[in-house]
């Protein structure tokens, strides 16, 4: 089904409801450990480019967590650009579809130094900072951006002193 050209949004919301499901059962890891390395994961990258924000959603955590059991997973991942479509989903989506995307991330960092010095060089640090300068964030946000930042801060060897330069946001240095 995801190869051929699918137009009915409804179809593809309850494919990818359905394979959250699946992967949500009992002995998850196990399955998602047999899937994380096949076709399905490309197929299902391609999705985060569709207009419908659950799908999006669904395949964010879908492959957020196939990134989670599997360092071989987040070096495709890594290798097809998905980080950058990543932030750029931090800037534009729901608050739900933000912490999705924010989650894969810091999912991503854990097994990726190169990539924790490239987000910090990115907008990332002051999305996080915007995101908590909002006053009433929800309570799953501040968790995710917790997640975030101990993904940031995770890996040796520590980020290089270029990397940790100051960012600022409306005049402010943080």
């Amino acid at each position: 089904m995801l190869d051929s050209p699918v137009n009915d949004m409804n179809t593809i919301e309850s494919l990818t409801r359905a394979l959250r499901q699946i992967f949500s059962e009992a002995n998850y890891e196990q399955t998602l450990r047999k899937f994380a390395h096949t076709e399905l994961s490309r197929k299902l990258l391609r999705l985060l480019d569709v207009s419908s924000e659950s799908v999006r959603i669904n395949v964010g955590w879908i492959l957020s967590n196939f990134a989670a059991v599997s360092s071989d997973s987040t070096s495709e991942f890594l290798s097809l650009g998905v980080h950058r479509k990543l932030l750029d989903i931090t800037r534009e989506g729901s608050e739900e579809l933000k912490e999705q995307s924010l989650w894969f991330m810091a999912n991503l960092m854990g097994d990726s130094a190169e990539l924790r010095d490239e987000l910090l060089q990115t907008d990332l640090v002051a999305q996080l900072a915007e995101i908590l300068g909002k006053g009433a964030v929800s309570t799953g946000m501040l968790e995710v951006v917790c997640w975030v930042i101990a993904g940031l801060s995770k890996l040796p060897p520590p980020p290089c002193e270029k990397v940790l330069s100051p960012s600022s946001i409306d005049g402010k240095t943080i």
